[in-house]
């Protein structure tokens, strides 16, 4: 009685072992194919090399007014 029931817990380990690495390369090719592109939402300034906002007219850290 107790050998029937460890191989079929065994069986069971095996079969949702299998089953989860299939699920999991499933979702991982999925997931590569759905990437939306972001667009940046800083600039580099070209005086101190910061990052800044994009629509700033003046660098927060060196001051520079940009054109």
């Amino acid at each position: 009685n107790y050998g029937v029931f460890i191989n079929q817990v065994a069986s069971f380990l095996i079969v949702a072992f299998v089953i989860f690495l299939f699920v999991k390369s499933i979702n991982k090719l999925r997931s590569t194919d759905e990437k939306p592109e972001v667009k940046p939402t800083t600039k580099e300034c070209p005086h101190c090399n910061m990052q800044i906002p994009l629509n700033a007219t003046r660098c927060p850290y060196c001051t520079s007014e940009l054109t």
